[in-house]
């Protein structure tokens, strides 16, 4: 006797196949330390925008089942603050970096298996109070941007890096530095004091200004130094940051474009005092920066008389703290992150003295105060860290935006006509087992221990999850030292 399938109508047979009328495509993400997975109803009414719509939209109900776990090399006793009943044998290993499709046997007597497609997750960065982050990887994409000045994912990357080349500080990564420290204070920064601190590309145009010497300016070489003039004109101290690959005279400077140190102009007495860490008696390095302070002397009109703090602290005989004398921790780039903590020092007493009225009588140079604390206080890791913090919070802050902006963009073009969006961001949703483990009291919260229930076209999201990195440091301000 023979066995046969009952013929069947191609379209009837794949309609079968989908016992889940509901489910559609499948939302998928993999992350480094995190699997999430989601399905049911998300793509019947396009993507949710996250502002408040006139009229408003239909509501919606979630549900996330999250699960956080120790790989099982760090658990060491079965159920030691492992947070879940399972036996050593039983506890969940970390995840493979690839995910392999699981292996289905398909045999003649079975309906042939849909394949939907995948859709992408919305981007969790844009919600500023989740603080999605993730190291970047090591290329030439812009990183973050601040002001005028941008970094890469590799010139951030090189920040914490203190043991070889790359741990020297590029024009960019020294420019957002003190970026940072222009918008550091509330109410204007450092302008309120008279103070400005010029972008390394300013520096080297001050040098081929006062390469040849003092001189007069006629009005059209003042006007092609209009922006210049305009940078500096209203401000009393002025730091200038000097590179020795300014000059452009390789042969001449063996290591050229391999140290920072700068020039600190007090325009209130007329001088230009030079601070290197390194090569201070070097008579190429000094006259190179009496060529920038001279440079800048002739944008403005004025003459400074130049001078070198022979004072100044030695980048590896004074660096990390308590009895320590010597740069242990071998810094490889130590002048970029010196000169930071140098300047802030600086800019603390010029603050001091404008509190206290007493600028007039104001000395910039290295004195028994800045020496006696500089043996035991400054720390070029702490101030590397600080720095790739701050750099980390700003790519957050404007990868938040740009996703907020995408996301509503395309949310609002899938809505019907006539609903429009409002200008007040909802609060985020907090589903919590219990109302009172909230950290955030203005979030409306979901008791998932209360009475209700969950409607058939909700969302339901698997969530495999370990700890990330964040940014969000105890350090808050640029105080190096």
């Amino acid at each position: 006797m023979s066995y046969s399938l009952p013929p069947t109508n191609t379209d009837a047979r794949i309609e079968s196949a989908r016992i889940f009328r509901q489910t559609r495509s499948l939302i998928s993400h993999k992350g480094e330390k995190s699997l999430i997975l989601s399905s049911r109803g998300f793509e019947r009414d396009g993507v949710v925008p996250m502002v408040q719509t006139s009229p408003i939209l239909r509501k919606r109900r979630y549900t996330i089942d999250a699960d956080e776990f120790k790989p099982v090399d760090q658990i060491s006793v079965p159920n030691a603050n492992s947070g879940w009943s399972f036996t050593f044998l039983d506890s969940p290993g970390p995840y493979p970096s690839d995910y392999d499709a699981s292996k289905i046997c398909i045999h003649e007597t079975d309906y042939p298996a849909i394949s939907e497609p995948l859709l992408a997750l919305p981007k969790a960065c844009r919600w500023p109070e989740l603080k999605a982050n993730c190291i970047p990887p090591c290329d030439t994409a812009m990183y973050c941007t601040m002001g005028d000045v941008s970094i890469t994912n590799e010139e951030f990357l090189n920040i914490r890096v203190q043991t070889t080349l790359e741990s020297w500080f590029t024009d960019s990564v020294l420019d957002i530095a003190f970026e940072f420290l222009k918008r550091e204070d509330e109410g204007g920064g450092l302008d309120d004091y008279g103070i400005a601190i010029a972008p390394s590309l300013v520096s080297m145009i001050l040098f081929n200004v006062g390469t040849n010497g003092p001189v007069t300016l006629d009005a059209s070489e003042l006007a092609h130094y209009k922006s210049e003039r305009e940078r500096f004109s209203n401000k009393v101290f002025i730091i200038l940051p000097i590179n020795d690959g300014m000059a452009g005279q390789e042969p001449v400077m063996e290591e050229a474009g391999t140290h920072w140190s700068f020039v600190l102009v007090n325009r209130l007495d007329g001088s230009a005092r030079y601070f290197d860490s390194l090569f201070k008696h070097l008579l190429k390095y000094r006259q190179l920066a009496e060529a920038i302070a001279t440079g800048l002397g002739n944008i403005l009109g004025e003459e400074y008389l130049f001078s070198t703090d022979e004072k100044t602290p030695d980048q590896d005989e004074m660096n990390e703290h308590n009895d320590v004398l010597h740069n242990t921790c071998r810094d490889v780039g130590a002048c970029g992150p010196f000169v930071v903590g140098l300047v802030v020092k600086f800019i603390q007493r010029i603050k001091k003295a404008q509190e206290k009225n007493t600028v007039e009588d104001l000395r910039l140079r290295v004195d028994k105060d800045i020496l006696d604390g500089w043996q035991y206080t400054f720390q070029f890791a702490q101030l590397r860290y600080t720095l790739w913090s701050y750099c980390g919070r700003q790519h957050m802050a404007q990868e938040q935006l740009a996703a907020e902006k995408a996301h509503n963009d395309a949310a609002l073009a899938s809505l019907p006509h006539g609903v429009r969006a409002l200008p007040v961001l909802p609060l985020p949703t907090i589903i919590s087992p219990s109302v009172s483990n909230s950290t955030n009291d203005n979030a409306r919260v979901i008791d998932l221990e209360s009475e209700d229930t969950v409607e058939d076209d909700d969302i339901f999201v698997e969530v495999v999850s370990d700890d990330e990195d964040d940014y969000s440091s105890a350090v808050s301000s640029l105080d190096f030292v």
